[in-house]
């Protein structure tokens, strides 16, 4: 059972990752949770994620999809290498690291950007007119 533990476990991650990526995406679809989500916690990720990228001279976020792109393309490379040793409990280890970084960084996509995109519209006013150059 020892061995098969790290296996579980993240097999674990990954499902709490699956559940909390169908969770919010149900949760989407109410503006007003958006609205909360947009204004509180996704505000303050957002801020925290910019002062620290504005501390470094260069794109944090070109950087961690380069990461992101290398280090799947590895694992996918560990997970080949393994599978043809006849290594599969270390390969579905890798498998599901893949997956769980690939999961990990849609939730924080969804967290952070998605939500502002389901808000209620603003309420303004239409013309059904042209606008005069003076009302501008």
């Amino acid at each position: 059972m020892k061995k098969y533990w790290p296996l579980l476990r993240r097999g674990i991650y990954l499902t709490l990752l699956i559940i909390f990526i169908i969770a919010f995406a149900i949760l989407k679809k109410y503006p007003d949770v958006c609205e909360v989500m947009t204004r509180g916690p996704s505000r303050i990720y957002t801020l925290i994620m910019s002062k620290i990228s504005s501390v470094v001279p260069f794109s944090l976020m070109e950087l961690l999809y380069i990461l992101l792109a290398v280090g799947i393309i590895t694992l996918l490379v560990l997970i080949i290498i393994n599978l043809v040793k006849k290594k599969f409990l270390i390969a579905a280890h890798r498998f599901l690291e893949g997956a769980c970084i690939i999961l990990l960084s849609i939730s924080l996509y969804d967290f952070s950007c998605e939500c502002a995109y389901k808000r209620k519209d603003i309420p303004l006013p239409y013309y059904e007119n042209e606008i005069l150059r003076e009302e501008h």
